[in-house]
């Protein structure tokens, strides 16, 4: 049998062959960018072009009347000067605790990374009043708003193309009075609204495409719900 001899020359010539033949992976990348009302909220990319998902609060704002008021970015722009659409909320944003009210940029489109299935993105937001959704929102992933005991105010009924609310999403969400089911969603998954001790009304909005929903413990605990019922058509 033929043997071959390489030299570290030889090594490293092949070596530098096989990194330009292997596409380069990028790491994600974070960006801070203050909102309008002077919170600093991180973002990152994994791409040079791609979509950007919003992580968490890096500092509140000083102004003790705007801090955790969040206005999550339509775009931001990394330190190359391109601009990346913000499309998802990841899993566990951090430093969620002082959260008053969240304002969803327009290109959102899931919660909980792309698929929704990273847990718990504002759970435990004891402080959290209010979230203005958009009508861009597809899924609402696991854990979303789960045990935000003092939300309120949640306007489902506006996100025209939600199809998928995940499991335990607004659970727990005590002072929650009201919820219309938007007719584009075809999944609720179990516990979705379990024990939300102030619901009295839950309004399917006409055309439901709903197919599947989480048995029982959809509406389990809500203990003053008063009426399930579809909305009257207009037409």
């Amino acid at each position: 049998m033929m043997k071959m001899d390489f030299n570290p020359c030889h090594w490293r010539v092949l070596t530098a062959l096989l990194c330009l033949a292997m596409p380069l992976t990028l790491l994600a990348t974070d960006v801070v960018v203050a909102d309008a009302n002077g919170n600093e909220l991180t973002y990152s990319y994994d791409s040079a072009d791609g979509p950007a998902t919003f992580k968490g609060v890096k500092r509140y704002a000083d102004d003790k009347n705007k801090a955790g008021r969040i206005i999550i970015a339509d775009r931001v722009t990394d330190t190359n000067g391109v601009s990346h659409e913000v499309k998802y909320v990841s899993g566990s944003v951090s430093n969620r605790g002082n959260l008053v009210s969240i304002v969803f940029g327009q290109n959102i489109v899931a919660t909980g990374g792309p698929d929704g299935s990273k847990s718990d993105a504002f759970s435990g937001c004891n402080q959290l009043e209010s979230v203005t959704l958009n009508a861009k929102l597809e899924t609402l992933g696991t854990y979303t708003f789960l045990n935000c005991y003092n939300l309120a105010s949640i306007n489902l009924g506006d996100c025209k193309k939600l199809t998928t609310i995940k499991a335990s999403a607004i659970e727990d969400c005590d002072y929650v009075r009201s919820i219309t089911i938007p007719a584009s969603v075809t999944t609720i998954e179990k516990n979705a609204f379990y024990s939300i001790d102030s619901l009295r009304t839950v309004t399917f909005a006409t055309g439901s495409q709903l197919q599947n929903m989480g048995g029982e413990g959809t509406f389990r605990d809500c203990l003053k719900l008063e009426s399930v019922m579809t909305m009257a058509s207009t037409c």
